[in-house]
């Protein structure tokens, strides 16, 4: 491995002598950091926003798809 984020992948034999490919992430797991802020759970969500009257959405996957590509970009 040349990178300390690769993970190792290989072939063990079965019982029935047939190849099954195996990835193994112990290696990356050492370098993973636990996410810091969990997600909330859906019940408190609705609770915080059950007596709000206004909302806003934004399509953040609409803005993404239409910025603009500058050719030779690097």
């Amino acid at each position: 491995m040349d990178s300390p984020y690769a993970s190792r992948f290989f072939f063990i034999k079965k019982k029935d002598g047939k190849l099954q490919p195996v990835q193994d992430y112990c290696e990356l797991n050492k370098w993973t950091v636990p996410s810091q802020y969990p997600l909330p759970l859906i019940e408190d969500i609705v609770h915080k926003f059950a007596s709000k009257t206004w909302f806003s959405k934004f399509n953040v996957q609409w803005g993404y798809n239409n910025q603009p590509i500058i050719e030779n970009n690097q």
